[in-house]
């Protein structure tokens, strides 16, 4: 082997190196829970329930004065993000109990009166705590827009989601609307505003049951998926819904309609869960698929467990299989 052959050799092989360790430092295919779905399982704390479904990665919600409300030990909440000692202590019952959060969540009200720069605010702060605890994400609901037209509420929604973009930037955290309610269920709505954002920094977290929640036919559902599924970043929800026949494929008013007397399962619900994974799969996805199964209220405590385990067993089984298509 010549000199030169030898330098290409080697630069080939840091080459790869360094793919590979980019690779194995990205976003990688698991299972999660909202942490208020971990409550009336009776187990003592949000920690042996989460151990009692078979996950280790949880999405846990802020509050505004930065409390974590379903972080539960016994009838207490004791944690919280409002100071660096509080950061510390959330870390170090993580590492003890062996798990992980990957996203936080606060949202904004379009309908109340909170100041937007208040709720930047909250979330800079929100951000700061999630980088040192290694939190890859805030999810950010933003409900409300009572009377407003599409465009205002576009143009506001932009405006605002714009104002956390140097924030995701300074802290490395993303930051990830969820499509809820009257407008982000609608495409035409959703993606010019996702279409106006550096998605790297602020994308979206999919949950396609808001959409289904919304009215919008079955049929329609994943043609809608397979648009927005290129703005979808680090986690989706994953619940479901099994209406009547001759309600699957017709637009449902008004929204909302049958919603709780319908949920189900995620396996045995109408949305087809291993096509919408591959969609995201396909548009380049990976993270943690979170569930928000909103059938547990019909269910006593033991019930709740046995769904939430099978939910998890699902959702691995599509995973298995999109590592065998696409890793």
């Amino acid at each position: 082997m010549t000199r030169r052959q030898r330098t290409t050799s080697a630069m080939i092989g840091m080459i790869l190196v360094v793919a590979t360790v980019a690779g194995a430092a990205g976003p990688k295919w698991d299972v999660g829970i909202r942490d208020g779905y971990l409550r009336g399982l009776g187990c003592a704390d949000v920690w042996s329930a989460a151990d009692a479904i078979g996950v280790t990665q949880i999405e846990a919600s802020v509050s505004k004065k930065l409390a974590l409300p379903d972080l539960f030990e016994g009838s207490d909440a004791p944690y919280s993000l409002a100071t660096p000692e509080d950061v510390q202590a959330l870390k170090a019952k993580l590492a003890e109990k062996k798990k992980s959060i990957f996203a936080f969540m606060q949202g904004f009200n379009f309908d109340q009166n909170r100041p937007e720069d208040e709720f930047v605010e909250c979330i800079a702060r929100i951000a700061d705590a999630a980088k040192a605890l290694g939190v890859p994400v805030i999810m950010v609901p933003m409900p409300g827009g009572k009377g407003m037209t599409d465009e205002a509420f576009m143009e506001r929604g932009k405006a605002l989601l714009g104002k956390l973009v140097p924030i995701a930037e300074r802290t490395g955290v993303h930051i990830a609307l969820e499509n809820l309610q009257l407008f982000w269920n609608r495409v035409e709505v959703l993606e010019p505003v996702m279409k106006s954002l550096p998605t790297e920094k602020v994308g979206l977290t999919h949950d396609v049951t808001n959409m289904y929640w919304y009215g919008h036919p079955l049929d329609r559902i994943y043609g809608m998926t397979e648009t927005i599924a290129p703005y979808v970043r680090r986690y989706c929800h994953a619940k479901n819904n099994k209406f009547p026949d001759d309600k699957k494929n017709v637009q449902r008013t008004p929204p909302g309609w049958g919603y709780g007397e319908y949920a189900t399962s995620i396996r045995e619900g109408d949305i087809d869960f291993r096509r919408i994974l591959d969609m995201y799969a396909r548009a380049g996805w990976r993270g943690v698929v979170t569930i928000e199964d909103d059938s547990l209220g019909k269910h006593d405590a033991a019930g709740k467990k046995a769904v939430l385990v099978d939910d998890v067993k699902f959702l691995r089984e599509i995973i298995a299989e999109l590592e065998k298509k696409y890793e």
